[in-house]
């Protein structure tokens, strides 16, 4: 069984409904399910000790977010997890801006010259980098190493590994980082902290140093970065004797949630399928432009702004497809994908975030997959912003929603 509970054709929390914000969704937090309506906006009972809901709204018809009052952002939103809002709320720039304020506002925008959307992404990366507070898990109980490998473009790809030191097979992660295909390391230190917490939790972890569209490992457009991914996943496949893997599942988050989506995509294309056995996508940043623009999915309405915007994911697109060569390609934007691109793909997880703009397009992918007769699943970490797993790697409260995810990942790894 996977983790979860995935609604069925039947049942009104089926995501191909979520255009229409007085749907269900499906919730998830510690294992139990069960349907939240949209309409309304307080914290139900019986949510755990993860710190679910910043408070409660008597007016149960108030739609949420910004469906129901636009000038609302994470900081006043009652669905909002308080562990992390606590916890977010002293790194504020100003008081104003930062993971549950405002967006950092972007001087620049889809149409601005390359040049100058280059510079705003490096000085962005150098920010993020120094703003981002991570707390290292202990790590004795698990290797870490690296190893270097050839590219399909005739290029070095490095991947850093974090092994559990067990003696028996267990599962396996090719991780792709998010950052939008755009910016960020494999070996920065949040990526690094998630890499361990993998391993610690059992999975021998992988996580490519792709070529981004900007930013220290910019500047390489799409195919690039999902070049290196299919690179890495052949020689982490063809290894997983040597590295004690049992099953390999592709898995990322956010911009990585594309590139694991994709390379499941690309796999079939090439006839790969046999590579790895499943996929774990967090977050996934998969509609493309055309739909960022219109924001034509309730979440983009509801959630545009909480940490990210449509604005800025049109500007991510820009740098990945910059002469949109491949704007009506799946493997650049997997929402795009047809029944024919998706029919006998391996299992998926999609793991979406509730107060996300990018939520609602993860569910209508998994719904798409389930039309085509894949088995795929779809779970919502409730009271979480985007990537909020992630987040919780910076401090000790945190722990329960990272815990939460990870077992979800490796009972997904152990029914496959």
């Amino acid at each position: 069984m996977f983790a979860g509970k995935t609604p069925t054709a039947k049942s009104p929390t089926n995501a191909t409904l979520l255009g229409k914000p007085n749907q269900t969704l499906l919730e998830c937090c510690g294992g139990a399910t069960r349907p939240l309506s949209v309409e309304q906006t307080g914290t139900p009972e019986g949510m755990g000790d993860c710190g679910q809901g910043a408070g409660d709204i008597s007016a149960s018809h108030i739609l949420p977010g910004k469906l129901g009052t636009p000038s609302m952002l994470l900081l006043s939103d009652p669905r909002m997890n308080t562990t992390i809002l606590e916890h977010c709320k002293k790194d504020l720039l100003f008081g104003k801006w930062g993971v549950v304020g405002e967006p950092l506002p972007a001087p620049v925008w889809e149409g601005s010259p390359l040049l100058v959307k280059h510079m705003w992404y490096n000085l962005m990366e150098r920010l993020a980098s120094a703003l981002t507070t991570v707390v290292m898990p202990e790590a004795s109980a698990v290797d870490q190493f690296t190893e270097v490998i050839s590219g399909a473009d005739g290029n070095i790809i490095t991947l850093f590994v974090a092994k559990p030191k067990v003696s028996e097979a267990v599962p396996g992660i090719l991780h792709m980082h998010g950052g939008g295909m755009c910016y960020f390391s494999a070996d920065d230190p949040l990526n690094r902290a998630w890499r361990i917490h993998l391993a610690l939790r059992g999975f021998v972890t992988a996580s490519v140093e792709f070529r981004n569209s900007s930013g220290r490992l910019g500047c390489h457009p799409f195919p690039a970065g999902l070049n290196d991914c299919m690179s890495a996943l052949a020689w982490l496949s063809a290894r997983r004797r040597q590295f004690g893997i049992s099953k390999l599942i592709l898995s990322g988050e956010s911009g990585g949630g594309n590139l694991c989506i994709a390379s499941a995509l690309r796999a079939k294309r090439e006839g790969r399928l046999s590579e790895f056995d499943g996929v774990f996508a967090l977050c996934p940043f998969i509609a493309g432009p055309s739909v960022w623009r219109a924001k034509s999915n309730t979440s983009l309405q509801e959630c545009d702004g909480y940490l990210l915007d449509a604005k800025n994911n049109t500007l991510f697109a820009s740098m990945y497809d910059p002469e949109l060569k491949h704007a009506g390609d799946p493997c650049a934007w997997p929402g795009l994908a047809t029944d024919a691109d998706l029919d006998g793909l391996p299992p998926h997880v999609i793991s979406v975030n509730e107060l996300d703009p990018l939520r609602d397009e993860g569910l209508a992918y998994c719904e798409k997959m389930k039309a085509a007769g894949v088995r795929a699943e779809s779970r919502i970490v409730r009271g979480t912003p985007h990537a909020g797993e992630l987040l919780c790697t910076g401090f000790e409260g945190g722990r329960c929603i990272l815990e939460e995810t990870t077992d979800a990942m490796m009972h997904f790894a152990q029914s496959l």
